[in-house]
This record gives C-alpha cells, sequence and structure tokens, in this order.
C-alpha cells in the first residue's frame, strides 16, 4: 500500500512540475516581416511570413500567435488578429466546436487570422497579411509576436513573447511642395550706361606727348582704338560723354606729378578728338597726381624681398617726404628696381577713361539675341522677360538669370531671381549665398530664404521667413508656411 502511495505520488509531482514549467514554441518558428507604408492612403500594409519548418506541435496543443505593435514606454499599442496553429487531436476537436457552435472563449475575444494544422516534420509556413491604418505612434514602435500554448482542456501551458522587427515603421517624413517667388523688376524708363578703362600709354620722362612708335604705344592705343569703335559704330547705343583721368608715379615732387598727369590727360582726350572726332566739350578731363593707393597694392601683391621696408615708409610717412626714403632704401636698389621699364612705378602710369551711353529699348527677340552677344546693353527687365521666355528650370532660364546677377551686382531683383532658379534646381546653398547679399529683404526674397533655410533643415527660421514674406504679402509664402507645418508634424 505504501509503495502504490509512494509511485502515484511521484505521478503527481511530475505532472505538477511539467504543468508549471512553460513551453515556448516561438525558438522553432522563423519569422520574416515586411512593412510597407503608403502614407499617401494613409494605411501600412504588413506581411509576416511564419515558417514552421522545425515546429514541433504535441497533437492537443493549440498555439496562438498574435501579432502587436507598441511603443517600450506604453504610449502606443495595437494588438492584431492572431493565427492559430494546432495539433492533429486539436484541431478535430476545435472543429467540431465550431461546427456545433461552441466557440471557446479565446476564439470570441479574437477570431484568428488563420487556422493551420501542424504537420510534424514537414516544411510549412503560414503567411500572415495584414492592412491597418497608419498612426504617428508607429514610428519607432516594435513588432512583436506573442505566444499562449492551450493544451487539452483549454488548460494554459505558458505565454512567450519574440521581437520581429524595431523600428516598425520607418516612415518618410512628409515631403512639402514648396514654391518660389520672382520679382518683377521695375522698367527702365532710360538705360544709362558706362564703360571703365585703362591705358598704359608710356610717355618719355617729363614729356606729356602721345608717340605711337613710342615702346608699346602703337599695340595699347589699337585697343583703345577698339573700344571706342565699339561704342561709336553700335547703333544700339548713343555716347552722352566720356571722362578721362591721367596717373602718374610718386618719383618726384607732387605738385609737379599733378600737373604732369593732367597733361598727358590732356593729350589723351586730344587724341580721342583727333582720331574719332569725340567733342572735348563731350569729355570731362582731370589730372589725379600720384598713384600711392596703386603702388601700396602692388606692393602688397608682389614677392620682394623688401615689401616690409617699402610698406613701413608708406604707413609712417606722407606727401613728399615718401620719396626720399624710398629713393635711399637700401643704397637705392629697391627704387632702382620701382622705376625700371618693367617695375610696379610703370603699372600705376596710366589713364583711365570711360564712355557714358544710353542703351534704345529692345523687343523680347530682340533681347534674346542680346543676351548672347551684348547682354551688358541689356535691362534688368529684359533680362527677366529673356529668362520667362525658356521654360522655368531649363538651363537657358537659369543662366540668363546668372547673367542678370553678374551685369548687376547687388540689385535685389536680380539677385533674388537668381537664388529662385537656384532653388528650381534644388541648390539652397548657392541660393543662401545670394540672398545674404540682399540689404533690404523684399516679400520675394524672404520666401526664397524661407524655402532655403528649409530644405536646409534649419526650420525654426524658415518658418519666420515664411511669416515675415506673408506680412509682407507674399502669397506663395502661406502655401509654403502650411508646407513646411506639415513636414514639422510629421517629424
Amino acid at each position: 500500500m505504501k509503495k502504490i502511495f509512494a509511485t502515484t505520488l511521484l505521478s503527481l509531482l511530475a505532472l505538477t512540475a511539467f504543468a508549471a514549467k512553460p513551453v515556448r514554441h516561438l525558438d522553432q518558428i522563423k519569422a520574416t516581416p515586411v512593412v510597407h507604408v503608403d502614407k499617401a492612403a494613409g494605411q501600412v500594409s504588413l506581411t509576416i511570413d511564419l515558417i514552421l519548418d522545425d515546429l514541433k506541435v504535441s497533437s492537443n496543443d493549440l498555439i496562438i500567435l498574435t501579432p502587436r505593435i507598441s511603443q517600450p514606454d506604453g504610449s502606443y499599442e495595437q494588438v492584431l488578429e492572431p493565427v492559430y496553429i494546432v495539433g492533429g487531436t486539436r484541431d478535430r476537436a476545435l472543429s467540431r466546436q465550431l461546427y456545433f457552435g461552441h466557440k471557446p472563449d479565446y476564439y470570441v475575444a479574437a477570431r484568428p487570422q488563420s487556422i493551420t494544422r501542424r504537420q510534424n516534420g514537414l516544411p510549412q509556413t503560414v503567411r500572415y497579411s495584414a492592412t491597418i491604418p497608419y498612426d504617428k505612434g508607429m514610428r519607432g514602435a516594435v513588432l512583436s509576436i506573442d505566444e499562449w500554448l492551450t493544451g487539452c482542456a483549454d488548460c494554459d501551458r505558458g505565454t512567450a513573447t519574440m521581437t520581429l522587427l524595431t523600428p516598425f515603421v520607418k516612415a518618410e517624413p512628409y515631403r512639402p511642395t514648396y514654391h518660389t517667388s520672382y520679382m518683377v523688376p521695375v522698367a527702365e524708363k532710360i538705360k544709362n550706361r558706362a564703360d571703365k578703362y585703362s591705358a598704359t600709354i608710356s610717355f618719355r620722362v617729363a614729356k606729356d606727348n602721345i608717340d605711337r612708335g613710342y615702346k608699346q604705344n602703337a599695340s595699347v592705343l589699337d585697343d583703345v582704338d577698339s573700344k571706342v569703335r565699339s561704342v561709336l559704330d553700335n547703333k544700339d547705343i548713343t555716347l552722352t560723354g566720356m571722362t578721362v583721368e591721367g596717373w602718374a608715379s610718386p618719383e618726384g615732387k607732387a605738385d609737379y606729378n599733378k600737373a604732369l598727369s593732367e597733361r598727358r590727360a590732356k593729350s589723351f582726350a586730344d587724341y580721342l578728338s583727333r582720331t574719332h572726332g569725340i567733342k572735348r566739350s563731350d569729355m570731362s578731363v582731370a589730372g589725379r597726381g600720384e598713384d600711392w593707393a596703386g603702388v601700396e597694392k602692388l606692393i602688397r601683391e608682389s614677392d620682394l624681398s623688401y615689401k616690409s621696408d617699402l610698406q613701413e615708409i608708406i604707413d609712417n610717412y606722407s606727401g613728399d617726404a615718401r620719396d626720399p626714403k624710398v629713393r635711399t632704401l637700401n643704397g637705392g636698389a629697391p627704387f632702382r628696381e620701382l622705376v625700371a621699364d618693367n617695375g610696379l612705378y610703370a603699372k600705376v602710369r596710366r589713364t583711365d577713361y570711360a564712355f557714358r551711353y544710353t542703351v534704345r529699348g529692345f523687343n523680347l527677340e530682340e533681347a534674346r539675341e542680346r543676351i548672347k552677344t551684348a547682354p551688358k546693353l541689356l535691362s534688368l527687365n529684359e533680362m527677366y522677360l529673356v529668362a520667362n521666355s525658356y521654360p522655368v528650370g531649363s538651363e537657358d532660364f537659369k543662366e540668363v538669370f546668372a547673367i542678370a546677377e553678374k551685369y548687376f551686382p547687388g540689385e535685389p531683383a536680380a539677385l533674388t531671381n537668381a537664388a529662385a532658379a537656384e532653388l528650381e534646381g534644388g541648390n539652397a546653398a548657392a541660393a543662401l549665398t545670394r540672398l545674404d547679399q540682399v540689404k533690404a529683404p523684399t516679400a520675394e526674397t524672404l520666401n526664397n530664404r524661407g524655402i532655403a533655410l528649409a530644405l536646409t533643415g534649419k526650420y525654426d527660421e524658415a518658418e519666420k521667413c515664411f511669416s515675415e514674406a506673408v506680412s509682407k504679402g507674399d502669397k506663395r509664402a502661406a502655401d509654403n508656411l502650411a508646407e513646411l507645418r506639415k513636414l514639422i508634424e510629421s517629424l
């Protein structure tokens, strides 16, 4: 009797130990999840292939596998419909229950997407799929699958959880569509232009007459003649005046050099009048004297071994006191190098001259031709019209605005429009470089700046620019502000 009791007790203890030990089947299942986010449709498609090849299920067992999407901090959770994996005996029993309408509590609580009878030892895959509404809480969430195992008589044999994917959704942020703004430049009533040039005519020492045969003067005067003819022969322009300024090198007395520079400037003006018929009354002629500023610039840019000594003289002396110091520096060697034919002093002995003229207006066809051959004759408004005759964003479109920026440096319309063209090509950095130069930003400037800042991730600054542009009346900025806020909301 004692032996029978002991045997029975051991059997009960063994059963109790078996029941207390949870069984985990997830370790025998391979899962391959695939997630597709469709932000436009506002939904997420989930597919999980549950590979059961290594899974062994007891005949009386039922495994309930439930996918779950949740945030680690508990701020979001969505439990999806489960799938059942059943043993042979349990499959038949469950089928009879459902046939006669006796649905188990777990079935009523969460109806399964599918019920699969496991055929131990054979390859087997269960395809799970679900389409669910997209929620921001899914970003950074964890996709896991919960296991609940029941045996015969629906006894609880334990639970387990396996992480399948983290993060569940790598959602693309909202992709805003921004609209650039272009400024329509004011049309010029009269197009006044000026071209400035410099001629390094060589004069004999202390002389002011121009000798074409002296040194390089023939080629210098040929260049001057070519520039004069380009103005006088151009039917698009009308010469309204000229300025002629003579400059001297700084050896000798300042007063003498100023008078010499004036005489040489007059000789140049006489040459223009005599050779090209330009009236002296249409020319403003002046002698500017010694060009110490030019000498100092050339010294700084040179590789002269004594440049620091020369700079010290320039810094500490002025007027006629400089020349003697330069002449006696280092025994006179530096001075001799400065006054040589190819020395620095020869480069500042020059005559600056400028043409002032007006340009006639052009129609679109003429302007499109001039933008390629003589862009400086066009007004900013004419360039704008030419640019807009090409498809927006095309190479021709962008090139015209780049030309406008070159010929109208610092003009808000030129800079703002060139920046807009850069933004059309996605070049925010180049756009900002131009917009930074606009001293008095317009509504269009601010709108384009907002776009450039938004594209570089500076959302707070972009929002301020858009808001200010809206206050100045730019309707596109209002749309851009709304787009930016959608982007920020999606992050």
